[in-house]
């Protein structure tokens, strides 16, 4: 018997979500190439905010969207010159 294959959707899913991560990380190390000084600030609010959400005891999928978060939470630098 041939091993079963995960469902469209779901490999879809998985494919959306890794696409969705690379986003978000892209837009914040544009966020961060604004200004010299916040280099990899992005990185560094999006790591923390995960780690204080697994030691809050957050399942996987809300530390997830909370890392997400801490990519973009300066997105509203992309637009102030």
């Amino acid at each position: 018997m041939p091993h079963a294959r995960p469902s469209c959707a779901v490999e879809s899913c998985v494919c959306i979500t890794d696409i969705l991560h690379q986003f978000a990380e892209s837009l914040g190390n544009a966020i961060d190439a604004k200004d010299p000084h916040t280099r990899r600030h992005s990185d560094e609010v999006a790591e923390l905010s995960r780690e204080l959400a697994r030691l809050l005891g957050c399942a996987q999928r809300q530390m997830e969207i909370i890392h997400l978060a801490g990519h973009l939470h300066d997105i509203g630098k992309i637009g102030v010159p």
